[in-house]
């Protein structure tokens, strides 16, 4: 925003009344430039300032006032009545990321003390327009930036269609009579002004013009004149000279002719001047076409300035109100900004995001708009306009000096500020300021009871304790502060709330009171301001925040409000740095404790909850951090860290630097933790350091250089030229392509180029001595000699100054971390989404953060490399063929059980995975195709595609399987499918298992033998569909799946990684028949792997089943018979559930048809099925001929059971031995209870007929019980819901 000052304070109109009457009245040109001064015309405009939402005393009046909201932190003050009603007002919290620029949400604030978070009175604002919405926003000159905001806002001065508002463009007179017509009659949206096309005064007005309603108006009002009294020239661009007599006529000014004849720009320009408004302008700019931004400031300083009327006894006096007030309520606040969300100089805890508050000199004001922690202490300007705030502008008077980190001893000599009156805070701690005085100060106010929450109202009874009185509707408050005795932050809000509505109300209008001594009977707050008491009677305290001093990385800023030479504000932010040993799953950060030296007097914390992190970093366990704390909450950032070699000589113990080549470093005093050298006078020269850097750039903590930067593949290491010296280069993988970089040798043995470039002479693989020379992974690390070497690549840790790499091995990459590299097991099962890889016997675990290569090869040259992170995202083109080796790059585990990759590298033949199609078409000749679902590259998915066959091919055989290798040779598959990866079966479950959008293949129920699960979203599925033009086509499916539908499922070498899935049962035709090609493809599968389809069910029942026995299988009322069949697999009984399996060719029914199969409260029907497998898969396929919604719980002897009872339930009441089940019609709920005699007592309210086993059975009438003879032992009790 732009910078300005503009002083109200002038005694223009004073000078202007004492002039001679004789010139009172007159047009300024005919006094004449002489008779008055120039310095008079340079005087400024006394303006009443509107510092309050609510009008002026005289407007509003005492009856006006009352019921009026005032909003304090936290709180709502409602006036009723002379008594002051506390209502709750609950807000909430957005922090930002960090102290400049990020934001993050955060949790809802919980109401404090109630009346510790009473900042003192404040307005609701709810729009937050501070800045431009305009495309070229940052062409608009900073000066004029609230002027375009302002006006635009106010929807008086916009911008264009596209979005920009063209700044440096030229404005005509139309648009500017346009503007003013709305700045007059706050017709914003246009909806009047066409009653004004009509009314001509200009013969090139013509009243179809657009902007005829706009010029007449101001023409009849006197606002506009013309060229030449009769035309108006509406197309002509506007002066600045111009637009000053319009939008001044409109303030009230021209009423006796002064913007007429040949002296009226000079005239009109010294009104301007003298009113402030071009104090801005270029000089000399009037004169010629003005810019729309420069036009947009005139009006803007224009209309808040105060109108004018004229009389001839009395010339122009001021009416109090300006245009924008009368118009639009926009007022100018001046005051400091004392709060935000991420300060607050009167509370420990900060503003909601976007919330400011000013302290003006009748309070403080809460705006609902942003600003930044570098604004707090400074004065500003607030444009408001109801509830809108349209900008936030710097006033132009602060002296503002900050120490940017260097040591300060002397604050007061290097400010240049007087520091006397200045309070300090410490972080910015709200707690730390505080005043005294040396009156005694009393304040009485009334809080209505009903208004406050339990919580509140024990809060405040704490507060005030022993101070008020309960008068049955409200606690009246009675609270003195003694002479010298601390004013806390709560009465200064408090006081300044009882002054701020104090300067509302009429005389004897008593809201609450201030008295100063002790036998005072005047309520200061109705003599004076705030400001002037503060001034007057208050002394300024510093509490802890005794600030003397700033060590070297600490921020210091002094602040004078008004230029005055005398700061107001001392702020003094305190930074440490520390390392980060632990984060919880909960987000809880801990940090190593600071060190007793340097240790901050406010930076301690140790352990940070997440919420109360505020960071624009991804923060990781050993990351070396610097942060501080500022009202609750901590921000933390990475510590730059830089490597630098110390010049010799380049360490200068006095004035603790150290200079490194160009740069010259300087010791740091911020709080540390002792997790590293910290003393940079105690280096060495000649050796490379990690630096970190505090936020200014000075050093707090270094340790020895570390080859931690990063890991480079590398693929080829070789002379540098043939002449086979000591240059050389390496290839290495940048993550996108192989690239050659410079190698040099570091200053040790460990960071030579000969441990990973062979230079041994004659050892050039048969090229000439210089190339192909690259120490391979297993020579490196893991003995290997040549002729064993199992790896064409390897992994080195580097460094990079002057685009030349030093290389390290992967053990010297870091002092603090032991870094090591192992040779991998790689099997048929290994998979790249394993997350536990092995090294001989021992786990290797992999992470979301391990960096993946997979390395494919042709004998020994690389074809082509593959990256990425973490085990999950491996593309679904990347896999293991033949020939597969790997090796890691691991750090210890937590434990001493496992290590944990940081690189996987795998290298392998390419695998010949995506040759296999379905083929459903295809089309012979000399451009032969196959139709097929197969693997997209580009998608890194599966799908319709289209395969080139060889030349002249013949048709292909539709729905099958078909290897098509790269010479478009297709070799049909019609057997061993499971070696490639082909497998049918039945859907166990339906499309959503618990919500986790997967589905599953039971092992027996498909021809893998094992268990196969698929994620609904992340898996392709089709349906073989018919051919409009063809005999087949495929669709993609939605991925429905029912349990019982068949399909077919193509997967990676594991079954994990599913490929692709043909659903067969909704393969259909026209008749919802399964395409028979489909089925018999199915069929094939089935057969191939000689696999019998068996139905499992689950029985509730008591033992006694076994392997051999024929059973039949009922529903629990007997109405339906499902199945009988012979028991092959029998799972014993628990809790007297059996499990058992019987295959197809067992199974018999009642009158030879497979009719049904019951599935819970479920009756699955298929007339005259001829086949069990027909009968199973309209079933669902296994039939669990009893899922009851159920619970079981298990009850020791002599227990009492309590069941309750549904309608239409049936109840079981189990032991080990006998089955008690409760029947009949249960027309209502009840309880059945067992005793502790094995006594069912019926209090169902009529009779139940109970049976134990086959033999005894009876009768309980209402309100009768009968003994049951059972075993003691456990009672299992379960409750089983059916509906036949």
């Amino acid at each position: 925003m732009a910078n300005f000052s503009q002083n109200r304070e002038s005694n223009f109109f004073q000078k202007w009344s004492r002039l001679p009457k004789r010139y009172q009245g007159l047009p300024l040109g005919a006094l004449g430039l002489e008779a008055i001064s120039e310095n008079f015309f340079a005087t400024k405009i006394k303006q009443k300032r509107y510092h309050q939402i609510l009008e002026t005393r005289k407007a509003l009046g005492r009856k006006g006032f009352r019921g009026q909201k005032i909003l304090l932190r936290g709180l709502t003050l409602a006036f009723q009545a002379k008594k002051l009603v506390i209502l709750p007002k609950m807000t909430g919290k957005d922090a930002l990321l960090s102290h400049k620029t990020r934001r993050r949400k955060s949790t809802m604030r919980n109401l404090k003390k109630i009346l510790a978070l009473v900042l003192a009175l404040v307005m609701s604002m709810s729009l937050l327009a501070t800045a431009n919405a305009f495309s070229d926003d940052k062409d608009i000159d900073a000066t004029y930036n609230e002027a375009v905001s302002v006006l635009s806002g106010l929807k008086v001065f916009e911008g264009y269609e596209d979005g920009s508002f063209q700044p440096k463009g030229s404005i005509t007179r139309a648009e500017v009579a346009a503007i003013i017509y709305r700045i007059v009659t706050g017709d914003v949206e246009d909806k009047q002004v066409k009653l004004y096309a009509d009314y001509n005064k200009f013969t090139d007005v013509k009243s179809s013009s657009w902007y005829a309603g706009y010029v007449n108006y101001c023409a009849n009002a006197e606002l506009v004149k013309g060229r030449d009294g009769k035309t108006f020239d509406p197309q002509g661009k506007v002066t600045g000279y111009e637009a000053l007599a319009m939008i001044l006529r409109a303030v009230g000014y021209d009423k006796n002719g002064e913007f007429t004849g040949k002296e009226w720009q000079v005239q009109t320009a010294a009104v301007a001047k003298s009113l402030g408004i071009t104090n801005n302008i270029i000089p000399g700019t009037l004169s010629t076409a003005a810019t729309r931004e420069t036009v947009a400031e005139i009006l803007f300083r224009a209309i808040l300035v105060p109108t004018v009327e004229y009389t001839l006894a009395y010339g122009y006096r001021p009416t109090g109100d300006s245009l924008g007030w009368k118009s639009f309520k926009l007022e100018q606040i001046k005051g400091v900004v004392v709060a935000n969300e991420y300060a607050d100089l009167y509370s420990a805890s900060t503003l909601a995001e976007g919330k400011t508050e000013l302290e003006t000199e009748d309070g403080i004001r809460a705006l609902n708009c942003a600003t930044a922690l570098t604004d707090i202490g400074e004065a500003r300007y607030a444009y408001v306009s109801g509830k809108t705030v349209y900008a936030i502008a710097d006033t132009g008077s602060n002296t503002v000096w900050e120490n940017e980190g260097v040591a300060t001893s002397n604050i007061a000599k290097a400010s240049g500020l007087k520091l006397k009156d200045a309070v300090s805070f410490l972080n910015f701690g709200g707690e730390t300021k505080f005043q005294t005085s040396d009156w005694r100060i009393e304040y009485n106010l009334s809080v209505k009871k009903s208004a406050l929450t339990e919580t509140e109202d024990k809060e405040l009874k704490e507060y005030f304790k022993g101070e008020y009185t309960d008068d049955g509707d409200a606690y009246v408050i009675k609270h003195v502060i003694r002479p010298d005795e601390k004013i806390t932050s709560t009465d200064s809000k408090v006081i300044a709330a009882i002054f701020a509505a104090a300067d509302k109300e009429n005389a004897g209008y008593i809201l609450g009171e201030v008295y100063v001594g002790t036998k005072s009977t005047e309520d200061v707050s109705d003599t004076m301001s705030y400001r002037q008491f503060v001034k007057e009677y208050l002394n300024n305290g510093n509490g802890d925040a005794d600030i003397k001093e700033a060590y070297q990385g600490e921020w210091l800023k002094v602040v004078d409000n008004n230029n005055d030479g005398e700061a107001e504000y001392v702020f003094l932010t305190e930074f440490a740095m520390s390392k980060i040993t632990a984060i919880s799953k909960k987000g809880v950060h801990t940090l190593t404790a600071l060190d007793g030296t340097d240790k901050p007097d406010v930076v301690e914390v140790t352990e940070i909850k997440k919420d109360d992190i505020i960071t624009k970093d991804e923060l990781a366990v050993d990351d070396i951090v610097v942060y501080t704390e500022i009202d609750g909450k901590t921000y933390i950032d990475l510590a730059e860290k830089v490597t630098e070699s110390i010049d010799k000589r380049g360490i200068d113990r006095k004035s603790e630097t150290i200079t490194c080549g160009d740069n010259v470093y300087t010791q740091s005093h911020i709080g540390y933790a002792d997790v590293m050298q910290s003393d940079i006078t105690a280096a060495y020269t000649g050796t490379e350091y990690d630096l970190y850097l505090d936020k200014f750039g000075n050093v707090r903590l270094y340790d020895d250089a570390a080859y931690n930067r990063g890991f480079a593949l590398l693929t080829d290491g070789y002379f540098y030229t043939d002449y086979r010296n000591d240059k050389f280069q390496a290839t290495i993988f940048d993550g996108e392509d192989l690239v050659d970089v410079d190698v040099v040798d570091g200053k040790t043995e460990e960071t030579k180029a000969e441990n990973f470039i062979d230079v041994t002479e004659g050892n050039d693989h048969g090229d000439k001595g210089t190339w192909k020379r690259l120490l391979e992974a297993g020579q490196v690390y893991f003995e290997k000699d040549e002729a064993n070497e199992p790896f064409i690549t390897n992994i080195a840790a580097y460094t990079v100054s002057e685009d030349a790499y030093t290389l390290a091995k992967v053990e010297d990459a870091s002092n603090r971390k032991e870094y090591g590299a192992q040779e991998l097991n790689v099997t048929s099962e290994t998979g790249l989404k394993d997350k536990t890889l092995y090294a001989g016997n021992r786990p290797i675990q992999t992470t979301t953060d391990t960096v993946y290569y997979l390395v494919l090869k042709d004998g020994n040259k690389i074809s082509e490399i593959t990256t990425w992170t973490g085990y999950k995202n491996a593309p679904a083109a990347a896999e293991l063929g033949e020939k597969a080796v790997a090796y890691a790059v691991t750090l210890p585990g937590d434990t001493k059980n496992y290590d944990v990759a940081q690189i996987v590298v795998f290298e392998t033949e390419a695998a010949n995975t995506h040759s296999l199609h379905f083929v459903y078409d295809s089309k012979a000749g000399r451009d032969a195709q196959a139709y097929t679902i197969g693997y997209i590259a580009k998608d890194e998915t599966y799908g319709d595609v289209a395969a080139d066959l060889e030349r002249n091919h013949i048709l292909l055989q539709n729905i099958n399987f078909y290897d098509i290798d790269s010479n478009g040779v297709a070799t049909p598959i019609n057997s061993d499918y499971a070696d490639k990866n082909i497998y049918a079966g039945e859907v166990f479950t339906n499309a959503d298992v618990d919500g986790r959008d997967y589905v599953k293949l039971a092992a027996e129920d498909n021809t893998s033998g094992k268990e196969i699960t698929f994620s609904t979203v992340d898996t392709p599925a089709f349906v073989v569909t018919e051919g409009k033009k063809t005999d087949y086509d495929v669709d993609t499916l939605d991925q429905d799946y029912k349990a019982g539908d068949k399909v077919i499922v193509v997967t990676g070498k594991k079954l994990s990684d599913v490929h692709y899935v043909i659903n067969v049962t909704k393969s259909i035709d026209a008749d919802k028949n399964v395409l028979t090609a489909v089925e018999t493809l199915y069929d094939a599968i089935l057969d191939d792997a000689e696999v019998t389809p068996e139905a499992t069910f689950t029985v509730n029942g008591v033992g006694g089943y076994k392997a051999g026995d024929t059973v039949t299988l009922k529903n629990q009322d007997g109405e339906y018979v499902a199945v009988k069949g012979t028991v092959t697999e029998y799972v014993e009984v628990k809790n007297g559930v059996a499990t058992f399996k019987m295959p197809a060719a067992n199974v018999t029914t009642e009158d030879g048809y497979y009719d049904y199969i019951v599935d819970g409260d479920t009756k699955y029907t298929t007339a005259g099925a001829k086949t069990f497998a027909d009968l199973v898969g309209t079933a669902k396929g296994t039939g669990s001929l009893w899922t009851f919604d159920s619970y079981t719980d298990e009850y020791v002897a002599n227990a009492t059971v309590n069941i309750d009872i549904s309608e239409k339930d049936s109840v079981e009441i189990k032991t080990e031995y006998v089955k008690v089940t409760v029947e009949g019609a249960i027309e209502k709920t009840a309880v059945a209870k067992v005793n502790s005699n094995y006594i069912l007592e019926n209090t169902a309210g009529y009779a139940l007929t109970v049976s134990v086993g086959s033999d005894i059975s009876a009768v309980i009438n209402a309100g009768e019980s009968a003994k049951i003879a059972v075993a003691e032992s456990d009672v299992t009790v379960t409750t089983a819901k059916y509906t036949a």
